[in-house]
């Protein structure tokens, strides 16, 4: 079971570094778990959520541990 005191919610396309990183930051100074929901298309998801959790370890974020990456689906 995971167990966290403070946690957020962060949802968005995560493809710009620019914009994510100091956004990340900012959430990781406040909670101790974050929630990055990925909006994405099924086709892009893998690639998207590999370069991601590539970028944030190399932040020192451990999936699982930090963070975990769901995706938003827009498709009927």
């Amino acid at each position: 079971m995971l167990k966290f005191k403070t946690g957020i919610v962060l949802e968005g396309s995560f493809t710009d570094r620019d914009i994510w990183k100091p956004m990340l930051d900012q959430a990781f100074e406040q909670s101790e778990f974050a929630t990055l929901i990925l909006q994405s298309s099924i086709g892009d998801y893998e690639a998207v959520c590999y370069r991601l959790t590539a970028d944030l370890a190399d932040e020192g974020f451990m999936y699982g541990r930090d963070y975990v990456i769901a995706r938003k689906s827009n498709e009927s």
